[in-house]
């Protein structure tokens, strides 16, 4: 599991969102996932807010707001593999 910056301000400015980028390339070479935080309407860009760090200390959502994140995500990510290691006995489903 990658958990990844959300540069939302810098995709608005030059069309890139580094964070993203990132966290998705490096979950890609270990065969993983990706999360990333998610923040109150309309505050990221208020606030510049892109982090897990940012979600935490400064936005509206606090602490709170990581919960229903990540259960969703993980039950994502369990129904990902479901999908795709249903009936297979490849190395990558086996250790899992």
């Amino acid at each position: 599991m990658i958990a990844g910056d959300d540069d939302k301000l810098q995709e608005s400015q030059n069309g890139r969102n580094p964070g993203r980028e990132k966290a998705t390339l490096a979950a890609k070479a270990v065969d993983g996932a990706t999360v990333f935080p998610i923040f109150a309407p309309g505050e990221q860009q208020e606030k510049r807010l892109s982090d897990f760090n940012d979600l935490a200390q400064k936005s509206t959502l606090g602490k709170v707001g990581l919960i229903p994140f990540r259960v969703k995500n993980m039950n994502n990510i369990a129904m990902r593999f479901e999908e795709d290691c249903h009936g297979e006995t490849s190395q990558r489903c086996r250790a899992h």
